[in-house]
């Protein structure tokens, strides 16, 4: 297991109830340094490290965690002029039923955030075009049923766009 977790790109930490650095591999330590943070050692409180503008949000994040709750968040940074995009997952330590810590893992997701953020984009503007269109647009799938039922139709034909999705339009 050793091998695994220091041969990843993932950072991985793990903290104890106090918020003390109880174990980390090089990815971690690679980070810390790379966003020029105080460099930290085992046992030394985590929040130290961080800049005191975050740090408040961090306790939030490791006291959920600590309470019990295993989550994922996706947090922006700047760094070196750049906008970076850190998906964190934060999950409690438990030793015979007593969470005594918890774990985190990062990995940067700003290219997978980035095409997130163009396809919403992209679905907002291909639905502000469908629903403003004069022309009906009704789009029918392979296996007749309605995914798509803009409000030209909904004026022609005189079904709402919730009667009209998911019926068979053969009918």
């Amino acid at each position: 297991i050793q091998a695994i977790v220091e041969n990843t790109r993932d950072s991985i930490w793990s903290v104890d109830r106090e918020l003390r650095l109880v174990a980390h591999n090089q990815a971690f330590l690679d980070s810390v340094r790379d966003f020029g943070l105080e460099p930290i050692q085992l046992g030394e409180k985590v929040l130290a490290a961080l800049p005191e503008a975050v740090r408040e949000h961090w306790v939030e994040l490791y006291g959920r965690a600590l309470a019990g709750e295993s989550f994922r968040t996706v947090e922006r940074f700047r760094q070196r002029h750049r906008d970076l995009d850190l998906e964190f997952s934060l999950s409690p330590i438990s030793v015979d039923g007593d969470v005594v810590g918890a774990a985190v893992f990062a990995r940067e997701v700003t290219e997978r955030q980035r095409a997130e953020d163009a396809l919403r984009a992209s679905e907002s503007l291909k639905d502000a075009v469908l629903q403003t269109a004069l022309d009906c647009v009704i789009t029918i799938v392979a296996n007749g049923k309605c995914v798509e039922f803009n409000l030209a139709a909904e004026r022609t034909f005189g079904w709402s766009r919730s009667e009209a999705l998911g019926q068979e339009m053969g009918e």
